[in-house]
């Protein structure tokens, strides 16, 4: 069954995963709830260009809570992924079948503290996504 999802990642750094991974999910049925990723890019300093910024974060939340499945893709210095990362945990709590994935590479990848909440599943990498019973 086609499930929404919403892929958070750093800007910058992670797009081309994010891209390809949200183009093979799509070609399985899924919905991609907001490609931030395309489109005009955000105008920095993010507070200089404050319409843009906040019509961009808007587009974000509504992406993360029409999600079913969250999935985040830390890169290094993230930021507004984790952010987005919080939400979707807020929002698992009111909505129980909301999937949170986070991809820690062993080593690589700067942990939270909130990577071991048990709403949160952690996978090694992209593969394991696709061993999920929705992929």
């Amino acid at each position: 069954m086609p499930k929404e999802i919403f892929i958070a990642g750093k800007v910058d750094s992670g797009e081309e995963t994010i891209q390809e991974l949200a183009s093979e999910l799509e070609s399985r049925g899924h919905k991609i709830t907001f490609k931030w990723w395309e489109g005009e890019k955000l105008q920095r300093p993010y507070l200089g260009h404050r319409d843009s910024s906040n019509n961009a974060a808007k587009k974000m939340l509504e992406g993360i809570n029409e999600g079913k499945i969250f999935i985040l893709i830390p890169g290094e210095g993230v930021l507004g992924a984790l952010i987005e990362f919080g939400i979707a945990i807020r929002d698992q709590q009111d909505n129980l079948g909301k999937e949170i994935i986070v991809v820690v590479e062993s080593g690589k990848t700067h942990q939270s503290v909130y990577y071991g909440y048990e709403g949160v599943l952690v996978v090694e990498n992209i593969d394991q996504i696709r061993q999920r019973p929705w992929y």
